[in-house]
């Protein structure tokens, strides 16, 4: 395992954990993937007046996971989301 860079000094990498761990985000909350589709091309739009508001949500969903299982999600978020119509 050393030998392929997947232990140093008896303890995984970092790649390991990321790759093979199955909540890595318990060490590193803030890697994940939120993913938003909102109704139209713009996600802050604004008013007559100047006010700012946030478009409208159609689907949000925060993926955690590993890495393949956070590419695989947000792969099937991305394809349940995309305009289908020609």
């Amino acid at each position: 395992m050393e030998l392929m860079s997947a232990i140093r000094k008896n303890k995984p990498t970092l790649a390991v954990e990321f790759l093979f761990g199955l909540y890595f985000h318990v060490f590193f909350p803030k890697f994940g993937i939120i993913s938003v589709s909102v109704l139209g091309t713009v996600v802050v739009e604004t008013d007559i007046d100047g006010s700012r508001f946030i478009a409208r949500f159609i689907d949000n969903q925060r993926i955690e996971g590993a890495i393949p299982v956070l590419v695989d999600t947000a792969l099937r978020f991305a394809h349940k989301n995309i305009s289908k119509k020609t």
